[in-house]
């Protein structure tokens, strides 16, 4: 009978641990199928200047002087050094911050379809929306608190 029992253990262990490998798996391949696409070259490029003049204006008021503003612009700009800060057609919001599968992060902002050509969201939509999911990506943890999500 102990023999038997040891079988039945085996057999349970490798069940489990077949199944929490799919499990795993599948995870990764939904994050990984997460990653937008880009608009093409030249609607990032007039989004980048967008965001510059943002920063610039950002960084004159107040808020931007504050260390809460500085902090979340230096994180804007450490998206757009490391070729993190994406505009993308295929978002339900006006931004996104994503940590995709391989780790990385990822800064998508809205562009909206109208007919042929693709419109950017205004100065103040992007200004909201970057400092928004900056405040995301500053926080080490995945959660978000109601003050964070509708203060």
């Amino acid at each position: 009978m102990a023999k038997h029992d040891r079988f039945l253990f085996v057999r349970l262990g490798a069940i489990l641990a077949l199944g929490g490998l799919a499990i795993a798996l599948a995870a990764l391949h939904t994050r990984a199928r997460g990653r937008r696409e880009p608009a093409p070259d030249a609607v990032q490029q007039a989004g980048m200047r967008l965001v510059d003049e943002v920063l610039a204006t950002v960084g004159a008021s107040e808020f931007g002087r504050s260390r809460r503003g500085t902090l979340l612009a230096a994180k804007v700009r450490e998206f757009i050094r490391r070729h993190r800060l994406v505009f993308t057609a295929v978002l339900r919001s006006q931004a996104l911050y994503r940590r995709e599968a391989g780790g990385e992060d990822f800064l998508y902002v809205c562009v909206m379809p109208l007919g042929k050509r693709l419109v950017h969201l205004t100065k103040e939509q992007i200004a909201e929306a970057l400092f928004h999911e900056c405040v995301h990506a500053s926080d080490a943890s995945d959660e978000s608190s109601i003050e964070e999500e509708c203060g």
